[in-house]
């Protein structure tokens, strides 16, 4: 099982029509280098970057007090859930 996704993202299908629409603009050189870690060693990878990403130890305090912004936290919050 793989958890990569497949799709080849130098052309769309249009749903529609059912015709392959090429982008215009968007170089291959500039894209993303394609991940090519096996499976455990690509999770393992990102589990040991999640920490980064963690909010601090003080975040609570730091809302509780005010000092973040709860609305926009609210706005982001909103968008990840639709």
């Amino acid at each position: 099982m793989s958890l990569l996704c497949g799709e080849d993202c130098n052309s769309f299908v249009d749903e529609g029509e059912g015709e392959v629409l090429t982008p215009v603009g968007i170089s291959t050189e500039s894209m993303a280098p394609v991940v090519t870690m096996a499976d455990e060693s690509l999770i393992a990878f990102l589990m040991e970057k999640e920490c980064q990403f963690s909010p601090r130890e003080d975040y609570l305090a730091r809302l509780h007090s005010g000092g973040l912004n709860v609305s926009a936290r609210n706005d982001s919050v909103e968008w990840i859930c639709k």
